[in-house]
């Protein structure tokens, strides 16, 4: 039997973190809102599943000093008490992003069978930063909840709980990147060679790439803040370079630096908590995705 290599153990290492941490603890600090109309069997299979998922991650912290995290889930019928509901919980100033004329939810088109939704953060009319998230169950959805979403929606959960003020030089591929690799790795869908063709699709000359090509890409993605908006190369590469991050940190630490974004520079984070000055964290960085893409 061929011996794992390093990048499959951290992978292994995750998924048996999962199984072991879901056994037990505490659940995110949810505050879970349901409308008149939405299937109540359906919405208790999606907060069981988003409960049992973010017992990952609890253990790093406690609920003293992080956000509310307010979830309200509906159905495609539901749209005036939506828009009165939003306007509850976040105040004249909110976003609407439902257009009744076209029923485009966020980024998706509402049908009976939709399950999408979108979220955001804001100050709340009680002076309270929250995280406030709006799901759509479609009356005829059927389905259980895509255990890949579910876990990188955790992760967004897990990251916005803990810290909303991100500094502005955050590389584009950090918060998709955690979320992807997570989500991937527990669910055990869009394995790394799924994760290599997203990026040869999206950076075509990659394959051919070297360190130097990399670390100027990664500079690029850094200080650019238009590439952070090309969603599929910051998903993909991001995933690996979280990879990398577990590579050679430990969560503790990876948390320990989220934390400390909250007030801190990206550089000046790993610089006073990954003890690496941010140049040569890219410079292993961009040697890490020459190696992934010869896998």
């Amino acid at each position: 039997m061929a011996l794992l290599k390093d990048w499959e153990k951290v992978r292994l290492k995750v998924v048996l973190q999962y199984f072991d941490r879901i056994q037990d603890g505490r659940y995110f600090d949810f505050e879970f809102i349901l409308s008149p109309t939405v299937n109540k069997e359906k919405a208790e299979e999606t907060i069981q599943a988003y409960r049992e998922a973010s017992r990952y991650w609890n253990w790093l912290f406690d609920s003293s000093g992080t956000y509310s995290i307010i979830w309200v889930l509906m159905s495609e019928k539901d749209y005036d008490w939506w828009y009165a509901k939003v306007t509850e919980l976040q105040g004249n100033n909110s976003i609407y992003p439902w257009d009744k004329s076209t029923n485009i939810f966020g980024h998706c088109q509402l049908s009976p069978s939709a399950f999408c939704g979108y979220g955001n953060t804001q100050i709340a009319p009680d002076g309270n930063r929250k995280l406030f998230q709006y799901n759509v169950i479609g009356s005829n959805f059927q389905s259980k909840p895509v255990a890949n979403t579910v876990h990188h929606e955790s992760v967004h959960f897990y990251q916005l709980a803990n810290n909303m003020t991100l500094p502005s030089d955050l590389p584009c591929w950090y918060i998709e990147g955690q979320a992807s690799f997570y989500g991937n790795v527990i669910s055990g869908t869009n394995d790394s060679s799924f994760e290599k063709y997203r990026i040869i699709r999206s950076v075509p000359a990659s394959p051919d790439w070297n360190s130097e090509d990399w670390l100027k890409f990664l500079k690029l993605i850094q200080n650019d803040r238009n590439e952070c908006t090309k969603d599929s190369r910051n998903y993909s590469i991001g995933s690996f370079l979280w990879e990398y991050l577990l590579l050679n940190y430990s969560e503790e630490e990876l948390h320990k630096a989220h934390i400390s974004l909250k007030t801190k520079t990206w550089k000046e984070v790993t610089l006073e908590v990954l003890n690496k000055d941010a140049d040569a964290l890219n410079q292993e960085m961009a040697a890490h995705l020459v190696s992934v893409l010869k896998r």
